[in-house]
């Protein structure tokens, strides 16, 4: 599915930069009183529980958030990366190349290039070159493109369309090459442009103005999803003051016909109340996601506290694999035939002693026979 979907009719509206007021993107800040009241309700108390987190737990955490972004970012792209791979990459390129595993797949090198470049320099403010930067170090290993590093140039329209090639439709067209640089210079500037006078929720309505913004000019050849996403993240970054605590593309990818069809609502208008309504609410999500998140990190130092002296090399290896899988677990669950595999163990071992996690209380058997699954067991662990 493409962002944009056409409107059909005589009354087509105009793209939004082809209003004679482009590019003064407004809202109505009485229509986000009761959306911005809920995200500061539920911000700052997230912002104090990470704060207190202990430093190895919150180094973790914020891992897990880049790990999260970089994945969800790429599915809105219809890219599917696996976690383990953009750990490798996040970890490697955080440790200046010091993390040794192999990485599979180049997408994830790209990704997590660029969302640790984010991380490691989320106060300083994004300029021009920053953009190029980031669109580099996306492509840079996987070259599927002509201009890295650049704004595209062609004199061809920059369309987002679909179909076959008998019977395009054209969902949109973004601003001629040729203006694109202009263009840019003044969505730069914006980015620092104050929208309220609480800095927290400053930054947050910077971030929210920005997405229609940057993908209404569409810059690049390519790429333009995931580094307006990445502005997403280094603007809030900025206004909390460390790494953004919680993935918005997590939630943009959820529900990507909602994402879609409220981007594609703001390509068309200069008024866009709708999406700020939206993207607020997304933030609110984000938040009780990573709350969720939060008390699954300590869970886990809490489950090593209490079962880490009781589990055996194979047994550590396999609960370790557990909550490198996230709350989603693996996929289908975790079966006896999975522990073999994994530890590389007898179909016996593999029972016995998935026999002594369930009997100590680690992990929580479901179903009988060949549908028999274990999951971690973690309810009563945190508080």
């Amino acid at each position: 599915m493409s962002i944009f979907e056409p409107i059909n009719g005589l009354n087509r509206l105009m793209y939004n930069w082809q209003h004679d007021n482009w590019p003064e993107f407004f809202y109505r800040m009485e229509d986000l009183t009761e959306p911005l009241k809920r995200l500061s309700d539920v911000l700052r108390p997230l912002l104090s529980k990470v704060q207190n987190l202990p430093e190895e737990d919150r180094h973790r955490y914020f891992i897990e958030v880049l790990i999260a972004e970089a994945q969800k970012t790429s599915k809105i792209e219809g890219e599917f990366v696996s976690r383990e791979d953009l750990r490798s990459s996040i970890l490697s390129h955080l440790y200046l190349g010091n993390y040794k595993k192999n990485i599979r797949d180049l997408r994830a090198v790209g990704i997590g290039k660029l969302l640790s470049t984010m991380a490691s320099n989320h106060s300083n403010d994004i300029t021009e070159t920053t953009l190029k930067y980031w669109h580099q170090l996306l492509f840079d290993r996987l070259p599927t493109i002509n201009i890295i590093g650049g704004y595209r140039t062609s004199t061809e329209p920059m369309q987002i369309v679909s179909g076959p090639d008998y019977d395009l439709t054209i969902h949109y067209e973004a601003p001629p090459s040729d203006r694109v640089s202009q263009e840019m210079e003044k969505m730069v500037a914006s980015l620092y442009k104050s929208q309220h006078a609480d800095r927290l929720l400053d930054y947050v309505l910077r971030a929210g103005v920005s997405h229609p913004y940057f993908e209404s000019i569409h810059p690049f050849q390519d790429g333009n999803g995931r580094i307006g996403r990445a502005i997403i993240d280094h603007l809030i970054s900025q206004g909390v003051g460390f790494v953004m605590p919680f993935s918005i593309s997590q939630v943009f990818a959820d529900n990507q016909k909602e994402y879609y069809a409220q981007l594609n609502t703001a390509s068309r208008t200069l008024d866009i109340t709708r999406w700020m309504e939206y993207f607020i609410e997304s933030v609110v999500t984000a938040i009780t996601n990573a709350n969720e998140e939060i008390s699954f990190l300590l869970a886990k130092t809490a489950f090593f506290d209490r079962f880490g002296n009781q589990l055996n090399d194979r047994q550590q290896k396999l609960i370790r694999r557990l909550f490198d899988a996230g709350r989603e677990g693996f996929p289908g669950g975790l079966s006896a035939n999975n522990y073999e595999r994994l530890t590389r163990s007898s179909k016996a071992t593999a029972t016995r002693e998935l026999t002594e996690l369930t009997e100590m209380g680690a992990l929580l058997r479901t179903g009988a026979g060949r549908s028999t699954r274990y999951e971690l067991r973690l309810e009563d662990l945190v508080p």
